[in-house]
C-alpha cells in the first residue's frame, strides 16, 4: 500500500471483524504521586479506616532495619540485604461515586512511623492504598504509538511500537538514535519507577517498519517483532533470513542487548507475499517463539512441522521459534484452514509447549478430538486457542471459542498448572460463558471476554464477559499474582465495571478510555478494575505482569492523560502518543463462602441464602460485607453479612425456567479477594384444583357463591383471582384469602326461570400455578307472587270494574304479560293478560253483575310459570 495507507493503519489495530475506535477520550481523576527513586525494592500495604476510627492509632514499627528515613515521601528501611521502600501513602474516600484523594504523608518518630492526614469526612470509610507506581507519555512531536510491553526481573518496563517522528526520545549510546524512514519501530526501557528512560532507540530501514510485539529474556535482552517494507531493515551477519523476500512486506525479528547499545541480531522472516509477526514470547532457553499471519504460500516451515502447507483464504496463522542468536529457524508451521486465520498472541509454558490464540474464519480450522469446541460457531470469525508441542510438530489441543457472531482472541497466557487463559472481544450473544462467572450476558455491541481452559483444552474452567452497554474490547492478557487474569483494553461504555479502589471510576469527556482489570482467580469477580484516560481517545493495547506488578501500554490522543509527577514524560508532546503505566495490584487475602439450593414457587417469595464468608487463610468470619445475589447471571439484590458471615435475600421468583443458577458474590475490597458460590434454584409451577359448593334459591334471592383454590397437596393458594361465571356469563372475580377462599354475592336473576344453572369458578393460572376450574349447580326456584285485588261496590245489575295488581313478592317487580283468571264466588268470569308500560302488571275486566244484592268474593288467580309461582288475590264485591 501507499505510505498514506500505511500511516492510517500505523496504530496497528489488529485484524478483526470489529471496527476500531477512531474518536474520543476519557478521564482519570485523583491519580496519586508515587515513589520515584529506582533503587530500593518496594513493600506494599493497605489500611482501611472505618467511619469514626482514629487513623492516628496506625503505627508502623520495624525490626531488623539498620536505619529508617523518609525520602521523596517514601519510607526507606536500610537492611543488611539492601533498602526496602514503603511507598508514599495514598489515601482516598469514595464520595459521590468519585475517588477523592486525602493528602497523606509519613511522620517518623525514631523507629516508629505514623500517618498524618489532611481533613476528611470521618463518617465515611477511608483507604490508604498505594497502587499506581507510575504513568508516563512516551513519544515525540509526531504520531507515536505503543503496541507491546514487557517487564524484566528488576521491574524495568520495556515498550515497543512505532513512531513517525524524528525526535522520539532516545538515550546516549543506544543502538540507533536517529530516524530512518517514514515509520520506524522503537524500543524504550523505563526504569522500575518510571522516572527515567534507561534506553531509547529506533530500529528500522528507509521505508515503513511497524513493531507489534516485545519479549524479554532472563538476561534483559529484548526481542521485538513486527512487519517491514524496508529492503534495508537492519539485519546481522548469520541471520536466519538476511534479505527481504516479499515486496509486499516481510515480518522481522530483532534482539537488542540488555543495555540497548547493540543489535544482537536482526532478521527478516517471510515468503514472497505479505507476512507479519504479531506476538512474541521468550522461552527458558533464550529462544523466542513467534505468532502471526502470512499471505505467503511459501512461508518458511521446518521439517516435522505440524503443517507445511498454506491452508487457503487470504491469510494463514503461523507459529515459529527462532534461536537465541537469530541464526536458525528452529521450528515453523502454518496453522489454519480454508478461510482467514490470524495468530494474535503467544505464550510458552514451563515444558516449552507453545500456546497461541487468535481469530479464524475457517470452518475447517484444525481442532483436536476432545477439545472444548470442534465446530465453528458462526459469524465472520471465531476466536481460537491452541497449544502446540515444543517442536511445533503436533497439536496438544486446539479449539474454537466463539458464538454465532464475530469473536476474536487477542491475548493468551499459561499458568504453572498448564491451564491456558484466552482473552479478546466477543460480539456473540451466545458466546460460551460458565455459570457463576463475573458477567454471563453480552451487554453492548461487543464485550471483552476472559476464559480459562483446562490444561488439556477439553473444557472451560471459567469464561466471563467484561463490558458495559456500548463497545468494549480486551486487547491483552497477562497473569497477575495468584494466577489472576489481568487484562487491558478500551471501552466506550460509561457503565464499564469498575471496582471501588479504581483510581478513576468514570469515563470522562472523550468517547473511549483504556482500562485495566484484574479478575479473581476463579473468574467470578473483578478483583480490580479502573478506567485510564484523558479528554481524547485512549486505547490500552498491551499488558505484562510479574507478581503483583502490572505494566500496561497503549495509545493516547489526550492532552491530559493521567501521568504521575516525576515520571519520565508527564506532558503531551504530539498529536498522538504512546503511554506506559505501571501499577501494583496485590493478591489480597482470599475469601470463601457457600450457598445452598433453594426451591420455591414462581410468583412467590423465596429466601436466597449465603453462608460463612470467611478469610481463607484462617477462617475468620467477615462481617459487614456486601453480597451480590444473581439468578442466571442477573443481579436480583444485595445483602450484608452478619457477625457469622451470613446473609439472606427475600426474592420473588420471576416466571422462567424450572431450574436456574443462584450465585452469591463478594466483589472484594481493599483487604479481601472476591469470592463466589453457586447453587440451584428449583422454580416450581404447581398444579391446582378449584372447587366450590352448590347453591339454591328463588329468583330474586341473594346468594353468595364460594370457591376454594388449592394445590394438589391441599395447600391453600392465596392472593389469586378467581372468576365466577353462571351459564357462561361472567359475574365477577375475587381474590383468594388465607384459606384459599374466594366469593362473590349474586342476586338470582330471572334467566331461564326455575331449574338448574351451572356455576363455574375459574383460575386462569400464572407462572407459578397452573390453571384449574370447578363447577357447581345453582338450583333456581320460582319467585313468590303478590296479587292485590281492588274491592268494588255496585248497584244490582251494574257494571263492576275488576282491577288487580300483579307483582313479585320479594322485589315488587310488576309482572307484565301474565295471564290471570278472574272468578266471582268461584265461578270463572274471564282470563286477562296483565298490561305493560304504564299499565305494567295491571289486569282489568268490566263485568255486568247478575248476582243478587249482598257481598260476593272476587278472586284473581295466576296458575304459575317458569319464573313466578302460582298464587291469587281476593277482594269483596258488594251489590246493593
Amino acid at each position: 500500500g501507499s505510505p498514506s495507507v500505511r500511516r492510517m493503519s500505523a496504530y496497528g489495530t489488529p485484524p478483526s471483524p470489529l471496527p476500531p475506535p477512531t474518536r474520543g477520550g476519557g478521564g482519570n481523576d485523583g491519580i496519586r504521586p508515587s515513589a520515584l527513586s529506582p533503587q530500593p525494592s518496594a513493600l506494599e500495604y493497605d489500611f482501611v479506616v472505618k467511619p469514626g476510627a482514629d487513623p492516628k492509632r496506625i503505627k508502623l514499627a520495624f525490626e531488623g532495619a539498620e536505619a529508617i528515613r523518609i525520602a521523596g515521601g517514601d519510607l526507606i528501611l536500610t537492611t543488611a540485604g539492601g533498602d526496602v521502600r514503603m511507598r508514599r501513602p495514598f489515601a482516598y474516600q469514595m464520595i459521590g461515586g468519585k475517588r477523592v484523594e486525602i493528602a497523606c504523608h509519613y511522620r517518623l518518630h525514631e523507629r516508629t512511623a505514623t500517618l498524618r492526614l489532611a481533613r476528611y469526612d470521618t463518617t465515611k470509610p477511608m483507604v490508604v492504598d498505594p497502587i499506581l507506581d507510575f504513568s508516563t507519555y512516551l513519544g515525540g512531536t509526531d504520531d507515536d504509538g505503543s503496541k507491546s510491553v514487557a517487564m524484566d526481573a528488576s521491574g524495568a518496563v520495556y515498550v515497543t511500537g512505532h513512531t513517525y517522528g524524528t525526535d522520539f526520545p532516545t538515550t546516549s549510546g543506544a543502538y540507533d538514535t536517529t530516524a530512518n524512514g517514514d515509520l520506524d519501530a522503537f524500543i524504550a526501557k523505563l526504569t522500575p519507577t518510571g522516572d527515567a528512560l534507561a534506553c531509547g532507540t529506533y530500529i528500522g530501514g528507509s521505508d515503513w517498519d511497524h513493531c507489534h510485539a516485545i519479549a524479554v529474556d532472563a538476561g534483559g535482552n529484548a526481542f521485538i517483532a513486527g512487519e517491514t517494507f524496508s529492503a534495508d531493515f537492519p539485519t546481522t551477519s548469520g541471520a536466519s533470513q538476511p534479505t527481504r523476500n516479499g515486496l509486499d512486506g516481510d515480518a522481522f525479528v530483532a534482539k537488542l542487548s540488555a543495555n540497548g547499545s547493540s543489535l544482537v541480531f536482526g532478521t527478516y522472516l517471510g515468503g514472497t507475499a505479505w507476512d507479519c509477526i504479531y506476538a512474541a514470547a521468550a522461552d527458558g532457553h533464550g529462544n523466542v517463539s513467534l505468532g502471526g499471519y502470512t499471505q505467503s504460500s511459501d512461508w518458511p516451515t521446518t521439517a516435522g512441522a505440524f503443517s507445511a502447507a498454506f491452508g487457503g483464504g487470504s491469510s494463514d496463522a503461523v507459529v515459529a521459534t527462532l534461536s537465541a542468536n537469530g541464526s536458525s529457524l528452529l521450528s515453523s508451521t502454518f496453522l489454519g484452514g480454508s478461510g482467514d486465520d490470524y495468530a494474535m498472541a503467544i505464550a510458552v509454558d514451563g515444558t516449552g509447549a507453545v500456546a497461541v490464540a487468535g481469530l479464524t474464519s475457517s470452518t475447517g480450522f484444525p481442532t483436536t478430538t476432545g477439545a472444548f469446541s470442534t465446530a465453528y460457531g458462526g459469524g465472520t470469525s471465531d476466536a481460537f486457542a491452541a497449544k502446540l508441542a515444543p517442536d511445533l510438530g503436533a497439536l496438544q489441543f486446539s479449539t474454537f471459542l466463539g458464538g454465532s457472531d464475530a469473536d476474536a482472541g487477542y491475548g493468551v497466557a499459561v499458568d504453572s498448572s498448564g491451564r491456558v487463559y484466552v482473552a479478546g472481544e466477543a460480539r456473540s450473544a451466545n458466546f460460551p460463558v460458565t455459570s457463576g462467572a463475573f458477567q454471563t450476558s453480552l451487554l453492548g455491541v461487543s464485550d471483552g471476554f476472559i476464559a480459562r481452559l483446562t490444561a488439556d483444552g477439553s473444557s472451560l474452567s471459567y469464561s466471563a464477559l467484561l463490558g458495559g452497554s456500548q463497545y468494549d474490547s480486551v486487547t491483552g492478557l497477562a497473569l497477575n499474582a495468584g494466577d489472576r487474569a489481568a487484562v487491558v483494553g478500551y471501552t466506550f461504555s460509561t457503565d464499564f465495571p469498575i471496582t471501588p479502589d479504581a483510581f478513576d471510576t468514570n469515563l470522562a469527556t472523550g468517547d473511549l478510555d483504556a482500562f485495566v482489570s484484574v479478575m479473581s482467580s476463579d473468574g467470578t469477580a473483578a478483583a480490580f478494575s479502573t478506567f485510564l484516560g484523558g479528554d481524547g481517545s485512549d486505547t490500552g493495547l498491551a499488558i505484562a505482569a510479574s507478581g503483583s506488578s502490572i505494566a500496561a501500554a497503549g495509545n493516547t490522543w489526550s492532552s491530559n492523560f493521567p501521568t504521575t509527577p516525576g515520571s519520565f514524560d508527564p506532558s503531551a508532546n504530539g498529536n498522538g502518543e504512546g503511554f506506559a503505566v505501571k501499577l501494583t495490584v496485590e493478591a489480597r487475602a482470599p475469601t470463601t463462602q457457600y450457598t445452598i439450593n433453594r426451591t420455591g414457587t414462581i410468583t412467590e417469595l423465596v429466601f436466597l441464602r449465603q453462608y460463612d464468608l470467611k478469610r481463607a487463610t484462617d477462617n475468620a468470619l467477615l462481617e459487614g460485607k456486601t453480597i451480590i445475589y444473581r439468578v442466571d447471571g442477573t443481579q436480583v439484590g444485595t445483602a450484608v453479612t452478619n457477625s457469622g458471615g451470613d446473609s439472606s435475600l427475600l426474592w420473588t421468583i420471576t416466571p422462567g425456567p424450572a431450574t436456574r443458577s443462584i450465585t452469591t458474590q463478594f466483589a472484594g475490597d481493599a483487604l479481601y479477594e472476591p469470592s463466589a458460590a453457586g447453587a440451584t434454584l428449583t422454580a416450581q409451577t404447581h398444579a391446582t384444583k378449584t372447587f366450590g359448593i352448590n347453591r339454591d334459591g328463588k329468583i330474586t334471592a341473594y346468594r353468595v357463591f364460594k370457591a376454594w383454590l388449592y394445590r394438589l397437596d391441599n395447600t391453600p393458594v392465596v392472593g389469586k383471582q378467581i372468576s365466577f361465571k353462571l351459564d357462561g356469563t361472567h359475574l365477577g372475580s375475587d381474590t383468594t384469602r388465607s384459606t384459599g377462599l374466594a366469593q362473590i354475592g349474586y342476586t338470582i336473576a330471572d334467566g331461564s326461570g326455575a331449574g338448574t344453572r351451572t356455576i363455574l369458578a375459574e383460575w386462569a393460572g400464572d407462572g407459578g400455578y397452573l390453571p384449574s376450574s370447578g363447577t357447581n349447580t345453582l338450583t333456581v326456584y320460582r319467585a313468590s307472587p303478590y296479587i292485590w285485588v281492588m274491592p268494588r261496590t255496585v248497584p244490582s245489575g251494574g257494571v263492576a270494574r275488576f282491577y288487580a295488581y300483579f307483582r313479585r313478592l320479594a322485589d315488587y317487580q310488576k309482572q307484565a304479560g301474565k295471564t290471570v283468571t278472574f272468578r266471582l264466588d268461584g265461578t270463572w268470569i274471564a282470563d286477562v293478560v296483565t298490561g305493560s308500560g304504564a299499565d305494567a302488571g295491571i289486569a282489568r275486566y268490566n263485568y255486568t253483575t247478575v248476582e243478587p244484592p249482598g257481598d260476593h268474593l272476587i278472586r284473581c288467580e295466576f296458575a304459575g310459570d317458569a319464573w313466578v309461582d302460582a298464587g291469587y288475590g281476593e277482594a269483596t264485591l258488594r251489590i246493593y
